[in-house]
């Protein structure tokens, strides 16, 4: 997978769930724990961005000061995230489910930073190439 592509699927996704955390944080944190308790979900969900973010670093793994190597660098995250919820999904939520029951202003946080991180995406994919 070229980097253009990974950066278009991780934007779209981050406004997909980023847009519905800034404006309707309740539903999405009943969401949330509905899915959580789902573990069959979780791992296929942890295989899906596992094998996006394997194909990207198959091509090249090298971490730079750029932009593609910034996207690289998020490949590795992803990578080494969706890992952890491939195998151990209840212990790689339970962090997140607390913080998510703590507090709804989170929410709004993550929602903001989520909104912002597709705007970079799509601003710096004509670059990449």
């Amino acid at each position: 997978m070229d980097l253009i592509s990974f950066s278009l699927l991780v934007g779209i996704v981050q406004l997909l769930l980023g847009l519905p955390m800034l404006f309707q944080p309740d539903r999405v944190a009943r969401w949330f724990s509905s899915i959580s308790n789902d573990e069959l979900w979780l791992r296929s969900l942890g295989y899906l961005w596992l094998v996006a973010a394997l194909l990207v670093l198959f091509e090249n793994a090298t971490v730079g000061a750029d932009v593609a190597g910034l996207i690289r660098l998020m490949a590795w995250a992803t990578a080494i995230k969706s890992l952890f919820l491939c195998w151990w999904p209840a212990w790689s939520l339970r962090p997140r489910l607390d913080h998510f029951n703590e507090s709804r202003d989170l929410l709004r946080r993550v929602g903001d930073t989520f909104g912002k991180l597709p705007d970079f995406l799509f601003l710096r994919r004509c670059r990449i190439g």
